[in-house]
Parts: structure tokens; C-alpha cells; sequence
């Protein structure tokens, strides 16, 4: 029952079709499942306060611009996150610095979303509670990254 393992390099080519094959299913129903939780989360989300929107596309493209909007102001917050690191002593006032700026960040990026589709209308109140929640949930699982 002692099989023999041989490295990927010696393998024959159906061999390596099969491996690189199966790797490349399990990574794409991976982010399969990944996706659908996101995109399920933002439309459980959008039920739950009232959000307007056209169609299920309109989602799609709002979770996709903020990604793409959202990585630019994420850079910008991690920015001045470091320089408040660099200057805050104490802890309490660096996380609610971190807060702040976290919910500053978010609050940009779904307001220029918000405004730039005309097919999603998103109340005021909605994008504050949206913007403090994503907010609060970066700071607790940043707490670990942030002062030893």
C-alpha cells in the first residue's frame, strides 16, 4: 500500500492537467460561494433599511464600485491610521482615532457610490449606520495589528 509520490516537475502532462485543473475548480467555487455571501449580505442588507434599486444588477455594480472606489480611500485611511499610530500613545484614543477615520473612509466611498448610480438610492441614515458598522467591525478585528 506504499504509494510513491513523485514531485509535480516528473509528473506526466494528464497528470498535471488534472492537478492544476482541480486546484482551479476549488479556487473558483471558492470564490464562488465568497461572492454570492457578499452579494447576499448587501441585498439582506439593502431589505432590511429600505434601499431602493432597480435590479439585481445594480447590486452587482454597486458592491463592485466600491470595491474598486473603496481600495482607493482604504489606502488613504491606512495612511493616516500609520501617522496616528506613530503620534497617539494611548490605546482608547488611537482606536477611536482608528474609528473615525474608518468611518470617514467608508462614509466617502459609499456617498460617491451613491451618487454616481442613479439605479440605487440610499437614505442618509442608512449610509451613516452602514459606514459606522463596516467601521466598527474593522476596528475589533484590526485590535489584534494595533498596539502590542
Amino acid at each position: 500500500m506504499s504509494k510513491k509520490y513523485l514531485p509535480f516537475r516528473k509528473l506526466d502532462l494528464k497528470s498535471k492537467l488534472g492537478a492544476i485543473i482541480g486546484i482551479a475548480i476549488i479556487l473558483f467555487a471558492a470564490l464562488a460561494i465568497f461572492a454570492l455571501l457578499i452579494f447576499f449580505g448587501v441585498a439582506g442588507f439593502f431589505k432590511l433599511f429600505g434601499v431602493s434599486y432597480e435590479s439585481h444588477t445594480s447590486i452587482l455594480l454597486f458592491i463592485v464600485l466600491c470595491f474598486i472606489i473603496g481600495g482607493v480611500f482604504e489606502f488613504i485611511g491606512k495612511i493616516l491610521i500609520a501617522m496616528a499610530a506613530l503620534t497617539v500613545e494611548d490605546k482608547t484614543t488611537y482606536r477611536s482615532l482608528k474609528f473615525m477615520i474608518d468611518f470617514a473612509m467608508n462614509l466617502v466611498t459609499f456617498h460617491i457610490v451613491d451618487q454616481f448610480m442613479d439605479s440605487v438610492f440610499i437614505p442618509s441614515n442608512v449610509l451613516f449606520i452602514a459606514a459606522a458598522l463596516i467601521a466598527v467591525i474593522e476596528v475589533v478585528f484590526d485590535e489584534k495589528k494595533s498596539f502590542s
